[in-house]
Order: structure tokens, then C-alpha cells, then sequence
């Protein structure tokens, strides 16, 4: 059985993304075949830096 878009675990994943590095992160979702592939990149130095000018 294919599934045709991601479940909730994927829209719970980019909702946690969000709040927790807001703008510094890229997530690419796509499928290849039967294959689902993500790639998610998070600029940690950036979110570092933002965090350590809040405080």
C-alpha cells in the first residue's frame, strides 16, 4: 500500500523544527520510487548565536 503525503509524525516534526530552531533549519522531503528520502539541515552556529544574544 503507497502512501500518498506525509502522516502526522511529518507535520509534528516540522511544527517542532519551528518553534525550536525558528529559521535556521531546511528540511527537503521527496520520494524517489518507493523510496522516501528527507535531508534536514540546521544551522546551529546561527541558532547559537541567536540563543546566546536572548539571554
Amino acid at each position: 500500500m503507497k502512501k500518498e503525503k506525509g502522516g502526522i509524525g511529518v507535520e509534528t516534526l516540522e511544527q517542532r523544527l519551528k518553534i525550536i530552531y525558528p529559521g535556521n533549519f531546511k528540511l527537503d522531503r521527496f520520494t524517489e520510487g518507493d523510496v522516501y528520502i528527507a535531508n534536514l539541515k540546521i544551522n546551529l552556529l546561527e541558532h547559537k548565536t541567536k540563543m546566546l544574544a536572548v539571554r
